[in-house]
């Protein structure tokens, strides 16, 4: 049990990189960014017949609306 607890724990982004990245830190913004891209990514992959593709304006449009979220996130 305590080994599922420390993974989840690697997964999270530290509270200072959130409240960094809430007070307009690019570098703490960007850490969050880079957690996420693999998420982003997945949601943004279209299909077109049997060929599979990245879409830049989801991919862009999803990113913007994190980082805007993030701004808006009120910490304690």
């Amino acid at each position: 049990m305590q080994k599922d607890s420390r993974k989840n724990e690697e997964r999270l982004l530290p509270f200072e990189t959130i409240k960094a990245a809430t007070e307009g830190d690019v570098d703490a913004m960007d850490k969050i960014l880079k957690h996420y891209k693999p998420y982003i990514v997945k949601l943004s992959i279209r299909t077109d017949g049997d060929k599979s593709y990245i879409d830049e304006d989801l991919r862009e449009h999803l990113e913007a609306k994190l980082i805007a979220k993030t701004l808006e996130f009120e910490t304690a």
